[in-house]
Protein backbone atom coordinates (compact mmCIF):
# COMPACT_ATOMS: atom_id res chain seq x y z
CA UNK A 1 0.00 0.00 0.00
CA UNK A 2 2.29 2.26 0.96
CA UNK A 3 4.10 1.90 -2.77
CA UNK A 4 0.84 2.54 -4.30
CA UNK A 5 0.46 5.95 -1.89
CA UNK A 6 3.90 6.97 -2.76
CA UNK A 7 3.61 6.65 -6.37
CA UNK A 8 -0.27 8.43 -6.20
CA UNK A 9 1.90 11.16 -4.24
CA UNK A 10 4.68 11.20 -7.44
CA UNK A 11 1.34 11.51 -10.00
CA UNK A 12 -0.41 14.28 -7.92
CA UNK A 13 2.99 16.38 -7.92
CA UNK A 14 2.27 19.82 -5.80
CA UNK A 15 -1.35 19.07 -6.60
CA UNK A 16 -3.68 18.34 -3.74
CA UNK A 17 -3.74 14.04 -3.32
CA UNK A 18 -6.76 12.93 -4.96
CA UNK A 19 -8.86 9.79 -5.71
CA UNK A 20 -7.62 10.03 -9.62
CA UNK A 21 -4.13 9.69 -8.30
CA UNK A 22 -4.58 6.57 -6.14
CA UNK A 23 -6.68 5.16 -9.36
CA UNK A 24 -3.87 5.56 -11.63
CA UNK A 25 -0.89 4.29 -9.22
CA UNK A 26 -3.32 1.44 -8.28
CA UNK A 27 -3.57 1.00 -12.56
CA UNK A 28 0.27 1.05 -12.69
CA UNK A 29 0.38 -1.22 -9.99
CA UNK A 30 0.91 -4.52 -12.02
CA UNK A 31 1.54 -6.87 -8.96
CA UNK A 32 -1.59 -5.66 -6.89
CA UNK A 33 -4.42 -7.51 -6.18
CA UNK A 34 -6.12 -3.64 -6.81
CA UNK A 35 -4.85 -3.84 -10.36
CA UNK A 36 -5.89 -7.33 -11.23
CA UNK A 37 -8.96 -6.27 -9.83
CA UNK A 38 -9.79 -3.43 -12.00
CA UNK A 39 -8.39 -5.35 -15.06
CA UNK A 40 -11.17 -7.79 -14.51
CA UNK A 41 -13.76 -5.06 -15.12
CA UNK A 42 -12.05 -3.27 -17.54
CA UNK A 43 -8.86 -2.86 -19.39
CA UNK A 44 -6.59 -0.36 -18.24
CA UNK A 45 -6.56 2.16 -21.45
CA UNK A 46 -10.61 1.72 -20.56
CA UNK A 47 -10.40 3.37 -17.46
CA UNK A 48 -7.56 6.07 -18.56
CA UNK A 49 -10.11 7.06 -20.62
CA UNK A 50 -13.09 7.22 -17.73
CA UNK A 51 -10.59 8.90 -15.73
CA UNK A 52 -9.82 11.56 -18.84
CA UNK A 53 -13.59 12.24 -19.45
CA UNK A 54 -13.88 12.68 -15.75
CA UNK A 55 -11.05 15.11 -15.51
CA UNK A 56 -10.52 16.66 -18.52
CA UNK A 57 -10.03 20.42 -16.77
CA UNK A 58 -7.11 18.60 -15.39
CA UNK A 59 -5.31 16.84 -18.32
CA UNK A 60 -3.96 18.81 -21.25
CA UNK A 61 -1.32 17.80 -24.05
CA UNK A 62 2.17 18.47 -24.92
CA UNK A 63 3.46 18.94 -28.30
CA UNK A 64 5.58 16.32 -30.03
CA UNK A 65 8.85 17.92 -31.56
CA UNK A 66 10.86 16.64 -34.26
CA UNK A 67 14.62 15.99 -34.79
CA UNK A 68 14.40 19.97 -35.63
CA UNK A 69 13.11 20.91 -32.37
CA UNK A 70 10.17 21.87 -34.05
CA UNK A 71 6.54 20.83 -33.56
CA UNK A 72 5.54 18.24 -35.84
CA UNK A 73 2.69 18.77 -37.81
CA UNK A 74 -0.08 15.94 -38.92
CA UNK A 75 -1.26 15.59 -42.49
CA UNK A 76 -4.61 17.37 -41.60
CA UNK A 77 -2.30 20.49 -40.50
CA UNK A 78 -2.80 19.64 -36.77
CA UNK A 79 0.25 19.74 -34.58
CA UNK A 80 1.19 16.60 -32.79
CA UNK A 81 0.49 16.17 -29.57
CA UNK A 82 -0.20 13.92 -26.41
CA UNK A 83 -1.96 13.84 -23.04
CA UNK A 84 -0.64 14.95 -19.73
CA UNK A 85 -2.01 14.98 -16.64
CA UNK A 86 -2.51 18.12 -14.60
CA UNK A 87 1.17 17.60 -13.36
CA UNK A 88 2.81 16.95 -16.60
CA UNK A 89 3.12 13.22 -16.20
CA UNK A 90 2.22 11.19 -19.70
CA UNK A 91 -0.60 9.40 -20.44
CA UNK A 92 0.19 5.81 -21.18
CA UNK A 93 -1.39 2.83 -22.54
CA UNK A 94 -0.91 -0.49 -20.98
CA UNK A 95 2.33 -0.94 -23.14
CA UNK A 96 3.50 2.86 -22.44
CA UNK A 97 2.29 4.26 -25.47
CA UNK A 98 1.77 7.83 -25.20
CA UNK A 99 -2.07 8.79 -25.60
CA UNK A 100 -3.83 11.36 -27.57
CA UNK A 101 -7.70 12.32 -28.28
CA UNK A 102 -9.25 10.88 -31.34
CA UNK A 103 -10.86 13.25 -33.06
CA UNK A 104 -13.87 13.87 -35.02
CA UNK A 105 -13.15 15.99 -38.71
CA UNK A 106 -14.47 19.21 -36.51
CA UNK A 107 -11.76 18.66 -34.06
CA UNK A 108 -13.77 17.90 -30.99
CA UNK A 109 -13.49 14.45 -29.51
CA UNK A 110 -14.60 11.06 -30.39
CA UNK A 111 -16.66 9.60 -27.21
CA UNK A 112 -17.86 5.68 -27.16
CA UNK A 113 -21.07 4.16 -26.57
CA UNK A 114 -20.20 3.95 -22.96
CA UNK A 115 -19.95 8.21 -23.35
CA UNK A 116 -16.37 8.66 -22.81
CA UNK A 117 -13.87 10.13 -24.54
CA UNK A 118 -11.70 8.07 -26.66
CA UNK A 119 -7.88 7.69 -26.63
CA UNK A 120 -5.70 6.16 -29.31
CA UNK A 121 -1.77 6.02 -29.48
CA UNK A 122 0.58 8.50 -30.63
CA UNK A 123 2.13 7.56 -33.98
CA UNK A 124 5.68 7.08 -34.20
CA UNK A 125 7.79 10.33 -34.46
Amino acid sequence: MNRVLNRAEEIAGQAPLGTEHVLQALLEDNGGVAGHVLDRFASRDEFLSALAGMTTGAWTSQLVEGPDGKPIVEPDGMLRQYLVDGDGHEILDADGRRQRLVLNPDRTPVLGEDGRVKLEPLPDS
